[in-house]
């Protein structure tokens, strides 16, 4: 008889490709110290080009960069604000690599005469001013792969902490530039658009069942934004942007320029982008068959069994145990259950998509600015989405040599289904808490008697 031997060669070549995979993979650590003038450098970011992989340096200057890529050629770049970015090659091998890469980073000069955005909506020269700007440009902004304008700040502004602050589809994000506590109880910077005091806080109408003061804030606004929008983003650090601020500036200033028209030929820009959310690691839950007494038991009521029960159910075994002084009859025997898995109903892989078109053109005396964008991030908990249509028009008239009008529009329309929170996630207390013996969708299972 001919025996038919294609499902082990099968196993075999799979086993060649996993194998290949793993001999191509580079385990390694970077780690250095980033000086300047021989003086450490905190607050340096340090990054490997085209991955996900950064850092940035501590009170000595130092960095370390561990983690996993495929072997090949890398470009270390290392950068401080008002200085210049440092970039090396390093070679990763299959296997482990134990790299060391120091930098000594050095004044940019040319940088000095750059013009940013200060109060009032006023352009100063770097030079000028006695205090430290920290800018990212709209092309970092829209290169970051979020529908989030802040997320897109994490890894590009020295000294800030940048922390996504929730778990839901408009990722709210908490910034951080003098500190994490203050005396007053609050560390939010002071959020400007475009000269306009905006704010990036709202109260979450879902969360009636908490104390006042108890429940986590709801989509903040700054969510609105459309990143494809913004131009450049200047953050000035406490006593300088309170200097010009005033009060409400004591823990920093985030200052967003929108994007305007230039004189020339219309520009067309189109883009769109498709993410996926996927929760990263479910809660473990038993799913064992077993349970005593009977299966309409529930683990609630399992501390006695009553004679109405035992004459019900005659199969069960008891035995009597004392607590307290009092006698109670406990099941002993084991039955088959079925066993859910709540995460399975609740939790799942979301989508999301974000498009945009912008316009921009005009002479030397009418320029404008016009875009529409719409995106919908889907949560990783079922029924729950965050979607955002975004208008703008920005116009530029010069009206006389001495004079000229800017006129800016600005409709936007947000949509959140959230879930309540507060002190607790509800739904993670509900998952490790209920009974797994309940199923989820069966609300007519007989109840304990």
């Amino acid at each position: 008889m001919r025996k038919n031997l294609h499902f082990p060669w099968l196993v075999l070549a799979g086993l060649l490709c996993i194998s290949a995979q793993l001999l191509g993979q580079a385990n390694f650590t970077i780690k250095g110290v980033v000086t300047a003038g021989g003086e450490p450098v905190i607050g340096a970011n340090v990054v490997i080009a085209s991955t996900a992989y950064g850092t940035i340096t501590d009170l000595d200057g130092m960095y370390e960069l561990t983690g996993n890529l495929s072997a090949g050629s890398y470009v270390v770049n290392i950068s401080y604000v008002g200085y210049q970015t440092l970039s090396q090659s390093v070679e990763l091998k299959e296997g482990k690599n134990n790299l060391t890469v120091d930098a000594g980073l050095e004044e940019d000069a040319l940088k000095l005469d750059e013009v940013v955005v200060t109060g009032s909506s006023l352009a100063s020269k770097r030079r000028e001013l006695g205090n430290s700007v920290g800018t990212v440009s709209g092309d970092q902004l829209s290169k970051s792969g979020t529908g989030n304008a802040l997320t897109a700040l994490q890894g590009r502004v020295a000294g800030a902490r940048i922390t996504q602050t929730s778990g839901d589809p408009a990722g709210s994000i908490n910034i951080n530039l003098r500190g994490v506590n203050s005396i007053s109880g609050g560390s939010d910077p002071l959020y400007i658009i475009d000269g306009v005091i905006a704010s990036n806080s709202t109260t979450a109408v879902t969360q009636t069942g908490v104390s006042a003061g108890e429940a986590n804030l709801g989509t903040p606004r700054m969510a609105d934004l459309n990143p494809n929008d913004i131009e450049t983003i200047n953050t000035i650090n406490g006593a300088a942007a309170a200097a010009i601020y005033g009060s409400r500036a004591a823990n920093g200033v985030v200052l967003i320029t929108t994007k305007r028209g230039k004189a020339g030929k219309p520009v067309i820009t189109v883009g769109s982008s498709i993410n996926i959310n996927q929760l990263r690691k479910e809660v473990y839950i038993s799913t064992y068959g077993k349970q005593f007494g009977f299966p309409e038991l529930r683990l609630g009521n399992i501390s006695t069994i009553s004679a109405a029960q035992k004459a019900a159910n005659p199969n069960v075994v008891t035995k009597e145990v004392i607590r307290d002084g009092a006698k109670f009859d406990l099941a002993t025997n084991l039955v088959d259950v079925t066993r859910y898995d709540y995460q399975d109903n609740i939790f799942q892989t979301a989508y999301g998509t974000d498009n945009f078109v912008n316009v921009s053109g005009g002479s030397d005396k009418s320029r404008y600015f016009a875009s529409v964008s719409y995106m919908k991030n889907g949560g990783i908990i079922k029924n729950t989405d965050f979607s955002r249509l975004n208008l703008r028009l920005n116009l530029d008239q010069q009206l006389t040599s001495w004079a000229s009008l800017a006129v800016g529009l600005n409709a936007i329309n947000s949509k959140a289904k959230e879930l309540p929170s507060g002190n607790v996630f509800l739904v993670l207390s509900m998952v490790s808490t209920l009974p797994t013996t309940f199923g989820m969708l069966l609300p007519a299972m007989p109840m304990a008697i």
